[in-house]
C-alpha cells in the first residue's frame, strides 16, 4: 500500500483522538525495536504529535499509516545532529540478557526491525513486510539471519572467561525479546501527543502519565531541559561572533581552511587533449595542473590505443579503460590506473567499465561481453580492485542492463533495466528499491545520496531527495534560493557529504536562456555573471553565497580537500571559489592551449588529490 496515499479532507480533533488509539500501540512497537524503549518511545511521542499538527495528512488508521510515521520518525532524526541510535545498555533494553542486548545494537536495522517485532511483538512476516517495503520472502530472510546470531549469543558463556555453557535457549529467545514491549506497555495518550517536545532526548525514562497530568519530576525534568536548549542556543550564537573576523565574513567550514588565496591538494584534470589530425584517440588524461602553482604535471602518454571513456579518479589514483585502436575490432578493453602527476600506469586487468570505489585507492570492473562478439551482452560481471592490483572481490554475476551510479556504504547504487535506482550489494546479492530517487543527478559521498529534482533552472522552491544507504529511506529536501537567483544545473556534493555547492545566475538571465532553442554541440554557452551557493544538506540552509563567473551551462566539483569549489569560468579556464570567506580570492586556473573543444561537453575537467 502507498505511503503517500493520503487523505486531504480536512480531520478534526476527535477523529484524530481515534486515529491514534488505532495506531498508537502498533508505532511504538515498531519504533521500540528501531530504537530501543527509550528513544522509540520519544519517537513516537514526536511522530503522533507530528500527526496532530497535519491532521489533514493523516491516512486511514492501517499499516500504510503506520509506515508513514515510521517513516516520518527516521526523518526527523535525520536532521538532529546526532541521530538517535538504538539503546545498547542492557538496562535500557528492560533488562534483557546482556549477551542479547550487544548483538541487538548491532544487527543491521532492518534485520534488528524484523525479530523484534515477530518474535518479540507477535507481527506477522507479511506485516513487517508491510512496514519495512519488502516482501514476505525478504522478512523470512531477514528473521532466520537474526536468530542464528541472537540464539549463538545466548549459547555463549555468561560471563566472560566462564567455562559454564549457558542454559539452554529453546523458547528463551522470545521471551526475552518480549520485555523490551512489555516494560513498554504505558501507551502514549492523544494528550501526550498534542504538546510538541521540547527537549525529549533527555528523557532517561518515560513520563508517569496520570489523570492530574506530570509529576513534579517531570516538570522539573522538562525546566532544566529548557534552560539547556537557551544556554545552548546562546553559546551557539556567542561562537560564531568570536569566530566571525572583520576583514573576512566566516561562514560553515564545509572541510579544512586553507590559507588565504592558495590551494592544496588538488589537481585539474583535462580529460581532453588536443589530437592530432587522422591519428587515433590516445589515454585522455594527459593534461593535470597543480592547482596551487598552476603548473603542468607529468602524465602517462600510451600510443596506440584508444581510451573509451572519460577517466574516473579516486584519491590522488586515477583509472581508465583502453582497447586497441579503431582500425582492428576491440575483442577485450584493459582498465589502467595511475597516480596524478605520474607517468607510471599499472594494470587492473581485463574490464568494459571502471568505477570508483567508496574509499580512496579502490575500483569497480565492470565486464561485458558484448565486447566480444558485437551482440548485446548476455553475461556481466564486476570485481573490485585495489590501485595495487589486489582483487577484493571476485567476479560477481551481475545484470546487463544494469548501470552503475556510485559506490556507497554497503555497495553499488545502480540503475536497473526497469528504471529504478537501487542498492546493491555485490556480496550477497541483495538488493533495495528506491522509489522516487532519480538518477539522472546522482552523486554520493561518506554515506550520503543525493539527486536533484528540476532540470535546468528552479527559482521558487528547488528539491532535492536524499537517500540513506543503511535503512535505504528515500526524504525529500526543499532549498530556497536567494533572492532573485535561480538555481542551475550544476550541482555538486561536497567530500563530507554534509554540503551541496549550487551555480545561480539571476532569474532574469535564466528565464531569457529557458525561452531560448536548445542548441546541441556547446552552442547555448555563455558567460555569467552568477552566484555561487553552498547549501547544508538536512536543513537545506544557505550557508554561503558569493559572486562568480562562470560558463552556462557550468560545470562545477569540490577541490580534494572541501575547502574551494571549481567553476568553469570559460572554456579554457576553471575558477578556484573559496567557499569558507568571502573576502578569499577567486583564483583562475587557465587549461593548457588547444584543450578548448572537449568531445564530452558535461565533462570539462576533473579533481584528483595531491
Amino acid at each position: 500500500m502507498a505511503v503517500d496515499d493520503a487523505v486531504t479532507e480536512e480531520v478534526d480533533e476527535e477523529r484524530w483522538r481515534g486515529f491514534v488509539t488505532l495506531v498508537e500501540a502498533r508505532l511504538r512497537e515498531a519504533l521500540v525495536a528501531l530504537y530501543g524503549p527509550n528513544r522509540g518511545r520519544e519517537a513516537t511521542v514526536e511522530a503522533l504529535n507530528w500527526s496532530f499538527t497535519h491532521r489533514a495528512e493523516v491516512a486511514a488508521a492501517d499499516g500504510a499509516a503506520v509506515r508513514k510515521l515510521f517513516l516520518r520518525a527516521q526523518e526527523r532524526a535525520a536532521t538532529l545532529v546526532a541521530p538517535p541510535a538504538f539503546d545498547r545498555r542492557a538496562e535500557e533494553l528492560a533488562a534483557i540478557d546482556p549477551r542479547l542486548a550487544d548483538v541487538l545494537s548491532l544487527l543491521p536495522m532492518r534485520d534488528r526491525v524484523a525479530v523484534l517485532l515477530v518474535d518479540g511483538a507477535g507481527w506477522t512476516p507479511g506485516a513487517v513486510g508491510e512496514l519495512l517495503g519488502c516482501d514476505k520472502t525478504r522478512v523470512t530472510r531477514r528473521l532466520e539471519r537474526s536468530r542464528a546470531r541472537l540464539a549463538a549469543a545466548l549459547a555463549a558463556p555468561s560471563r566472560p572467561g566462564s567455562d559454564a555453557a549457558a542454559e539452554p535457549h529453546d523458547g528463551r529467545l522470545g521471551a526475552e525479546l518480549t520485555k523490551l514491549f512489555d516494560r513498554e506497555a504505558v501507551p502514549v495518550s492523544a494528550e501526550e501527543a498534542m504538546v510538541p517536545g521540547i527537549s525529549r532526548a533527555v528523557w532517561s525514562e518515560p513520563p508517569q502519565l496520570s489523570g492530574r497530568g506530570p509529576g513534579p519530576r517531570s516538570w522539573r525534568l522538562v525546566t532544566l531541559s529548557a534552560i539547556a536548549l537557551l544556554l545552548l542556543v546562546g553559546g551557539i550564537v556567542l561562537g560564531l561572533r568570536a569566530t566571525r573576523s572583520s576583514t573576512a565574513t566566516a561562514f560553515t567550514t564545509p572541510g579544512s581552511e586553507p590559507r588565504p588565496g592558495q590551494l592544496y591538494h588538488s589537481v585539474i584534470v583535462v580529460p581532453n587533449p588536443p589530437q592530432e589530425a587522422n591519428r587515433p584517440p590516445r589515454l585522455r588524461a594527459v593534461y593535470e595542473i597543480d592547482a596551487g602553482s598552476l603548473r603542468t604535471m607529468h602524465t602517462p602518454d600510451i600510443a596506440g590505443v584508444a581510451a573509451e571513456s572519460v577517466p574516473v579518479t579516486s584519491g590522488p589514483w586515477l583509472a581508465e579503460v583502453l582497447y586497441p585502436p579503431r582500425d582492428s575490432f576491440s575483442n577485450l578493453g584493459r582498465a589502467i590506473v595511475f597516480r596524478s602527476g605520474s607517468a607510471v600506469t599499472r594494470s587492473l586487468g581485463p574490464a568494459s567499465q571502471v568505477y570508483p570505489g567508496l574509499r580512496e585507492g579502490l575500483f569497480w570492473l565492470v565486464l561485458r561481453n558484448d565486447t566480444m562478439s558485437g551482440r548485446p551482452s548476455q553475461n556481466c560481471s564486476i570485481r573490485e580492485e585495489t590501485v595495487t592490483g589486489r582483487t577484493v572481490l571476485r567476479n560477481t554475476a551481475m545484470p546487463c542492463l544494469w548501470q552503475v551510479l556510485a559506490a556507497v556504504r554497503g555497495g553499488l547504487l545502480v540503475l536497473s533495466g526497469k528504471g529504478i535506482t537501487e542498492l546493491w550489494n555485490p556480496s550477497t546479492g541483495l538488493s533495495n528499491p528506491l522509489p522516487g530517487f532519480g538518477a539522472a543527478s546522482v552523486q554520493a559521498a561518506r554515506g550520503t545520496i543525493v539527486s536533484r529534482t528540476w532540470a535546468r533552472f528552479c527559482s521558487v522552491t528547488c528539491r532535492v531527495t536524499r537517500a540513506d544507504p543503511v535503512t535505504g529511506v528515500v526524504t525529500s529536501e526543499k532549498i530556497v534560493p536567494p533572492a532573485g537567483l535561480s538555481l542551475t544545473s550544476a550541482v555538486a556534493l561536497s567530500p563530507n557529504g554534509r554540503f551541496l555547492a549550487i551555480a545561480a545566475l539571476p532569474i532574469d538571465e535564466a528565464t531569457t536562456m529557458n525561452n531560448e532553442p536548445f542548441v546541441g554541440g556547446g552552442g547555448n554557452d555563455r558567460v555569467v555573471q552568477g552566484q555561487l551557493v553552498i547549501v547544508r544538506i538536512g536543513s537545506g540552509a544557505v550557508a554561503m553565497s558569493r559572486p562568480v563567473t562562470f560558463l552556462e551551462p557550468p560545470v562545477i566539483a569540490w577541490a580534494a580537500d572541501g575547502s574551494y569549489v571549481f567553476v568553469t569560468r570559460s572554456a579554457t579556464a576553471v575558477a578556484a571559489v573559496p567557499v569558507w570567506s568571502v573576502s578569499a580570492p577567486v583564483v583562475t586556473i587557465r587549461f593548457p592551449p588547444g584543450a578548448t573543444s572537449p568531445p564530452d561537453p558535461g565533462e570539462r575537467f576533473l579533481v584528483v588529490g595531491r
